[in-house]
């Protein structure tokens, strides 16, 4: 059954094993980069910023709460001298909200009691929670999505350059070709997300509403079937989707995440300036 924009649609359970087919691509073994660390020791670092303690005490955490990290801290991960991520953004459904509200105070945080939901970025019906650390000027948002599953979530999010996550699992890229190009494109446009391509734009990051300024090549293109096309279904088990375990969990995305597929909402340029 075709899927309408930004839908996901799930064929599997959480949990359940699947057949592995796919041929992920490694974000790490892409990106040139002189001193880069492994996976583990780029995230260590990122929740030594935060005032969180061992990778091992988080992961912990987003297993059972069934959150995930995203926005500017993910991608951080895949350019870790590109910039400092100004807060972290944990993503979590209803259940697992009051776990990882309640493991974030335990390391010192305290909720900013003046924070309105809705302000800034997220204005995408989801509950925000931001908290403060006690000891020190640093910020991390608890955004609480109504969607199915977080991916549902991410890919409404401004653009594809922050269509990335860490799980329990590991870090994954949802749309690594332009990604890794330090390239985006722009899936939702309007005052909030504005402000966000300025950010993006100051931190080395190219951004556009015509995927065929993002292409290497424009003597091709295949609507519906290239994976640089925002009208193609896309699954998390497709060899699309760049995944870095964590050190001994290679398998895990494949075997804990459901068959899932979704595609953006952005129109592709293609279909409206076609190849000759």
């Amino acid at each position: 059954m075709p899927l309408t924009n930004g839908d996901v649609s799930f064929e599997g359970k959480a949990g359940e094993l699947v057949d592995d087919r796919s041929t992920h691509l490694d974000p790490f073994s892409i990106i040139e980069h002189i001193a880069l660390l492994s996976l583990d020791e780029e995230f260590e670092k990122l929740l030594q910023r935060f005032q969180l303690p061992t990778v091992s005490s988080v992961c912990d955490l987003l297993l059972c709460s069934g959150a995930v990290i995203s926005g500017s801290a993910a991608l951080a991960l895949l350019f870790p001298t590109a910039f400092e991520p100004q807060d972290l953004d944990i993503y979590v459904a209803s259940y697992g909200a009051a776990r990882v509200i309640s493991y974030l105070e335990e390391q010192g945080y305290k909720i900013d009691p003046i924070y309105s939901t809705g302000a800034g970025k997220y204005d995408n019906g989801a509950v925000v929670f931001r908290l403060f650390h006690l000891r020190s000027s640093v910020d991390i948002n608890v955004v609480i999505y109504h969607e199915k599953h977080f991916v549902d979530h991410i890919i409404r999010f401004h653009s594809t350059i922050v269509m990335n996550y860490v799980s329990w699992y590991g870090l994954v890229c949802l749309y690594p070709q332009w990604t890794l190009r330090k390239k985006g494109l722009i899936n939702v446009d309007n005052l909030i997300s504005r402000s966000c391509f300025t950010k993006y734009a100051n931190r080395g990051f190219a951004l556009s509403h015509d995927n065929r300024q993002l292409a290497d090549s424009l003597t091709t293109h295949f609507c519906e079937i290239d994976a640089e096309c925002p009208k193609t279904t896309r699954c998390l088990h497709d060899d699309h989707c760049a995944f870095q375990p964590f050190e001994g969990y290679e398998s895990r995305l494949l075997a804990y995440e459901g068959f899932m597929t979704w595609n953006l909402d952005a129109t592709c340029s293609y279909a409206v300036f076609p190849v000759d």
